[in-house]
C-alpha cells in the first residue's frame, strides 16, 4: 500500500508535525495550501511516498518509522 506523507514545517518556527494521505495529489494541494499561510515565516511543506506492507507487523513498523516525531501535533 502506498501513502504520502506531508511534513510541515517553517523558518524559525520547526516542525509543525505530520499530515497522511492516500493520493499524492491530495498532500501536494495540502502543502501549497500551508506554504500560503501568511501567519507563519516561510511555511514549507515535503511530500514522502511511503510504501507499508499490508499486514499487522508492517503497519506496526511503518506507524513506528514514520509517525514519529518529537513535536508531532
Amino acid at each position: 500500500m502506498k501513502f504520502y506523507r506531508l511534513h510541515r514545517y517553517a523558518v524559525g518556527d520547526g516542525s509543525h508535525g505530520y499530515q497522511f494521505y492516500t493520493s499524492r495529489a491530495d498532500a501536494e494541494r495540502s502543502a501549497k495550501e500551508w506554504q500560503s499561510r501568511a501567519d507563519l515565516s516561510e511555511p514549507s511543506g515535503e511530500v514522502d511516498e511511503i510504501e507499508i506492507t499490508p499486514t499487522k507487523a508492517g503497519i506496526l513498523r511503518a506507524l513506528n518509522t514514520y509517525a514519529t516525531h518529537a513535536n508531532n501535533g
